[in-house]
């Protein structure tokens, strides 16, 4: 990137962006505002998550540091290192995970110190964008209103009438084909926490993906119709978390 920027004659001058030019806007009104905690959800909700999601049910939210990284320092060596300089220096608690080779998440334990970690990592030349991360939400109740209005469809439309169910069909056991806008498989109705997805391949073992063919991508749309549905065609009983497991 350097010689190509020293070799371009259109280019006359760079500078490293400033570090207030590295923060988000959306990033800045949260840093500024008094609603640094985010919602929770039920106990009964959250014992049901996979560990790996449970890091979302924090009340001080995440953020993301997009990292330009180097030969000699990769977005791995980058969170081990800061996460020590903080810890040392600041004596401020911070997780950092690289989420890809470009990308850290960043929590913090303490919403207080999360003004002060941004402002830190915005002065580091390897980072070069910080911004919030997304939202973890339930689209439950969404959910909930489907499966009620199609939870007798194919027993006749009649409440309380399941002769199919009678006659020992209820689709214990059975292995379901979809084609879709794709399936967020970190969901709690999918996950599987031994074992990793079986991508373009099948793999009977794991807890409820027997097959993920990728078509463009391996994950669901934001708001995508794939994970609900899925999701309404392996539940039992009702619309709970429990019957995630």
């Amino acid at each position: 990137m350097k010689q190509v920027v020293h070799t371009n004659q259109d280019i006359v001058w760079t500078s490293e962006a400033a570090p207030e030019y590295k923060i988000d806007p959306d990033l800045e009104k949260l840093l500024n505002s008094d609603g640094l905690e985010t919602e929770n959800l039920s106990s009964d909700m959250i014992q049901h998550l996979p560990k790996n999601m449970r890091r979302y049910m924090k009340k001080v939210p995440g953020i993301d540091v997009l990292v330009i990284p180097t030969k000699r320092r990769d977005a791995q060596m980058l969170a081990t290192t800061w996460q020590d300089e903080l810890l040392r220096g600041q004596n401020i608690s911070v997780k950092f995970e690289p989420a890809s080779k470009t990308k850290l998440s960043v929590y913090v334990n303490r919403k207080e110190h999360l003004p002060k970690v941004v402002r830190w990592l915005a002065r580091k030349h390897e980072a070069v964008h910080l911004q919030p991360q997304e939202k973890f939400s339930l689209l439950e109740a969404d959910v909930l209103s489907d499966v009620l209005f199609t939870y007798w469809v194919g027993q006749r439309n009649l409440p309380n009438v399941t002769y199919l169910w009678e006659k020992g069909l209820d689709g214990e056991g059975e292995i379901v084909g979809a084609g879709d806008t794709g399936i967020d498989h970190n969901n709690c109705a999918f996950h599987d926490p031994q074992r990793p997805v079986p991508f373009n391949k099948i793999d009977t073992k794991h807890r409820k993906i027997a097959g993920y063919w990728t078509v463009g991508d391996a994950k669901d749309l934001v708001d995508g119709h794939g994970t609900p549905i899925q999701f309404q065609l392996m539940i039992r009983n009702s619309c709970c978390w429990k019957s995630c497991r």
